[in-house]
């Protein structure tokens, strides 16, 4: 609080003597002794404001005042125009991190940039855990066929059946080619000879011994020229019946009056329906009616019987006492066989006519086949041909005009694991008409032979195979 008052003495004493000293222009007399210090008097009344004088020259700069109360907030004035930007000024420090602010909506798609370059191929992650299994979905297309795989080892041989009866002595076949000797074996020592004893009586026969582990077969050799015919040999037994085919349901379907007698066979579920038009004239005059008589005896039923039963054909006769119909060829050429062959010496015999095809388990991934004569004793002429599609390898062979006196390998290992299409063509010549037949077999293997699928289509059946006719041109 003194220096506040001091500060104001100090104040008025300056701005007395400026004051003074611009306005007071008295001549000053000489300067008297300085007298003692006289009490201040009493505040004069306040005298009127003098004329501005000039403005004098700037004083010093005094020391700040206190800071006097604030006033009252003015009223906001125009905003006055924008100033030119100034220059940018130095970057700052980097501030605090804000809070992540609401996100903004969203903005339109803008247009798809270049595409940057390939990053680095991350580390292989761990692998999930196996998901359930999917539904089957629909069979595709079948691919193309890859390349042919490495040929597995050869399974374990299955237990040898029991041997069947011997079979009556075929016809002697042509002298083979003589094949490479084996490697001899090394001589055993020789034993200390015995004494000879007496010669005893001769003994029963011993059992047959178990037949060795079959060799390796040797390359095909050449068919040689037929042999002359020998004497037809004694009978042999009767083979075992052969599977029924498949005999089509037959029913009568509709029966209309027509013009002229006709029968059309339609599909069923079973097998075919027969719709018969029967011929009616033409329709009269309308009578009078008569008197309304006596039920008559119920009309007749047509008689079926078959007309024709054979390898590609299968008709039927219709009569009902007044005409005959024959129906047309109601039978499909094809039989299925679908069967198991996944059980080591599993078999399967297909009857060809005069022939037997067989299928057999070989091994745990492969079948085999041959073919055979039905009747042992009676060799049957034919030519066979045969084709497999092996992944992308074909394996082919030819049989022509070659005697079937008994077993002929046809393929000895075809793949069971849906890895080959095999086809075989088949004409035989019947050994007492000496007429032709001819078929066509499709099989397919899978899942080691547990769904083997074998069809025999008849191409024809009782041909001969004669000159043609010469045409009218060549006359």
């Amino acid at each position: 609080m003194d220096q506040y008052r001091d500060y104001l003495d100090w104040y008025c004493r300056c701005y007395c003597q400026n004051f003074m000293a611009q306005h007071c222009h008295t001549v000053p007399g000489p300067t008297g002794p300085q007298g003692p210090q006289g009490l201040p008097g009493p505040q004069g009344p306040q005298g009127p404001m003098g004329p501005v004088g000039p403005t004098g020259s700037a004083g010093p700069q005094g020391l700040a005042g206190l800071p006097g109360a604030t006033g009252p907030q003015g009223e906001k004035g125009e905003q006055g125009i924008q100033g030119p930007m100034g220059p940018t000024g130095p970057q700052g420090a980097a501030g605090p991190q804000g809070l992540a602010g609401l996100p903004g909506a969203t903005g339109p798609q803008g247009e798809k940039g270049d595409a940057g370059p390939q990053g680095i191929q991350g580390p292989m992650g761990p692998m999930g855990p196996m998901g359930p299994t999917g539904p089957i979905g629909p069979q595709g297309l079948v691919g193309l066929t890859g390349a042919t795989g490495p040929q597995g080892e050869s399974g374990e041989p299955g237990p040898r059946g029991l041997m069947g009866p011997t079979g009556p002595t075929g016809p002697t076949g042509p002298q083979g080619e003589t094949g490479e000797p084996g490697v001899t074996g090394p001589q055993g020592e020789s034993g200390e000879p015995g004494p000879r004893g007496l010669t005893g009586p001769t003994g029963p026969t011993g059992p047959q011994g178990e037949t060795g582990e079959p060799g390796a077969t040797g390359p095909q050799g050449e068919s040689g020229e037929p042999g002359p015919t020998g004497p037809t040999g004694p009978t042999g037994p009767q083979g075992e019946a052969g599977a029924d085919g498949v005999t089509p349901t037959v029913e009568v379907g509709n029966v209309r009056a027509g013009e002229e007698a006709a029968v059309t066979a339609r599909p069923t579920q079973g097998g075919v329906a027969l719709d018969f038009v029967m011929p009616m004239g033409p329709v009269g005059p309308q009578g009078e009616k008569g008197e309304k008589g006596e039920d008559g005896e119920p009309g007749a039923v047509p008689q079926i019987a078959v007309e024709e039963d054979t390898s590609t054909s299968y008709k039927l006769r219709f009569d009902n006492g007044d005409q005959q119909i024959v129906s047309p060829n109601l039978k499909s050429h094809a039989e299925c066989y679908n069967v198991d062959l996944s059980a080591a010496g599993s078999e399967l015999y297909v009857p060809l006519q005069d022939l037997v095809l067989i299928a057999e388990n070989a091994t745990s991934t492969g079948l085999c086949l041959a073919v055979q004569p039905r009747q042992a004793c009676t060799p049957v002429l034919a030519d066979i041909r045969r084709v497999g599609i092996r992944d992308a390898a074909v394996d082919a062979q030819t049989n022509n005009n070659m005697t079937i006196a008994g077993r002929v390998v046809l393929d000895d290992f075809a793949p069971a694991m849906s890895q080959e299409m095999e086809w075989l063509w088949i004409r035989q010549q019947d050994p007492a008409s000496k007429r032709w037949s001819m078929c066509e077999v499709r099989l397919f293997a899978s899942h080691n032979g547990a769904r083997v699928s074998l069809s025999v289509d008849w191409l024809h059946t009782g041909v001969t195979f004669d000159p043609p006719a010469a045409s009218a041109a060549q006359e």
